[in-house]
C-alpha cells in the first residue's frame, strides 16, 4: 500500500460551526455532530469561535482535547470561518 498524499489525508467533509458566547449550547452541539456516522473519507469539525467571553472557548478546547483531530477550535472573527475548511466539500452550519 502506498503512503497517502497530503491531499488524500484531508477529510472529505467539514462541519463548520461559527459561534460566539454559546457556552450554554456548544457542548451539546458538538456531541450531536460527533455522534454522526462518518462519511467515506471522514469529516472534521471546525469551530470558529468569534472571541467568546463566556467560557465557550474553554469548552471547545476540552472537547477538542479528547476528540483527537476531529475537532479544531479556532478563535477568529466571525466573518472569516469558511477559509478554515480543508475538504473537498464543506457546509456552513448557517446554510439551508
Amino acid at each position: 500500500m502506498s503512503p497517502r498524499t497530503q491531499d488524500e489525508r484531508k477529510p472529505r467533509v467539514t462541519c463548520l460551526i461559527p459561534c460566539r458566547n454559546e457556552a450554554a449550547y456548544i457542548e451539546a452541539c458538538l456531541k450531536a455532530v460527533l455522534s454522526q456516522e462518518q462519511s467515506e473519507g471522514g469529516f472534521e469539525v471546525v469551530v470558529a469561535d468569534g472571541i467568546s467571553e463566556d467560557g465557550t472557548r474553554e469548552i471547545i478546547k476540552r472537547i477538542a482535547a479528547v476528540s483527537g483531530p476531529l475537532v479544531r477550535g479556532l478563535a477568529v472573527p466571525a466573518s472569516t470561518p469558511s477559509v478554515l475548511c480543508r475538504p473537498q466539500w464543506s457546509r456552513h452550519e448557517g446554510d439551508r
